[in-house]
């Protein structure tokens, strides 16, 4: 398990790291409201706003599917296995929800994902000149 999260966390820092090199990067499928070419600043708010709002979809199709299998089942197992199906979806709705009521609450900014992007200028300089200096032959 934790051999599996520390993997998770490595992967997630690489591909953030590689995102915030790529200043301005040419969508083939756009999310909604970023145009044609997004960047970082503009991409991520939109997917935590849409990963939320796929949070809640979910929970309430779970609900509804957890409320059909109540239903429609006379054993007591099966009734038992509906109520931790909707009791697990009202908890994955209320963890989601929680995760951007406190991001909000303690700082607004932390959900708006305004990050300063900011460009590190290099300069290359000619490649240095070297002075021929005596040649020696070999072995002396």
């Amino acid at each position: 398990m934790k051999k599996s999260v520390f993997i998770l966390s490595v992967a997630l820092f690489a591909i953030f790291s590689i995102a915030r090199a790529q200043p301005d990067v040419v969508l083939l499928a756009p999310l909604p409201g970023t145009g044609e070419s997004a960047n970082f600043n503009t991409y991520v708010p939109i997917a935590f706003n849409i990963a939320i709002g796929i949070a809640g979809v979910l929970a309430v199709i779970m609900i509804i599917v957890g409320g059909l299998q109540y239903m429609s089942t006379d054993a007591i197992s099966g009734k038992s296995e509906a109520k931790s199906r909707i009791t697990a979806a009202l908890g994955g709705l209320l963890l989601a929800l929680a995760a951007f009521i406190i991001l909000q609450q303690i700082n607004p900014k932390l959900v708006n994902f305004n990050l300063p992007i900011v460009n590190v200028g290099v300069t290359r300089s000619a490649a240095p000149t070297q002075t021929p200096g005596p040649t020696t032959p070999p072995g002396e």
